[in-house]
């Protein structure tokens, strides 16, 4: 095991692990995510318990914040800062793309609206549905 210490930056486990004693399904919205050590227990003998603290960015109100949870050490792989910074930066610009190309479709689509339909018949609809 990596020898793990306050304020070392960790990797949480890709998936849930239902072998576990101490992961329950509270801990399900940390999987793959990278936080910081905020606490150590090492008052039992057969495991090493370590606090992890980490920021969601969420769209929903209640999971954006800062989160933390008790892990055993078998479910931490050691990680930067670094690793964090590129992941966050990686989403930004991922947004940023999804806004761009929400953009781009909107304007294509008013183009083709404006070659493809007979304007005299889409007024004569809307004029149809006023007098209805």
């Amino acid at each position: 095991m990596a020898n793990l210490n306050l304020n070392d930056w960790v990797k949480i486990l890709p998936s849930p692990d239902t072998s576990s004693d101490v992961w329950t399904s509270a801990h399900n919205k940390f999987c793959d995510k990278i936080g910081k050590i905020i606490d150590i227990n090492d008052m039992y003998d057969d495991m090493l318990l370590v606090r992890v603290s980490v920021k969601f960015e969420y769209k929903q109100s209640y999971l954006t914040g800062e989160h933390s949870a008790w892990f055993e050490d078998k479910h931490l792989i050691k990680s930067s800062k670094w690793e964090s910074d590129r992941i966050a930066h990686l989403n930004d610009k991922f947004e940023e793309y999804k806004r761009f190309e929400d953009s781009v479709k909107k304007k294509r689509d008013k183009i083709l609206k404006d070659i493809f339909i007979d304007k005299d018949k889409e007024k004569n609809l809307k004029e149809r549905k006023l007098k209805e």
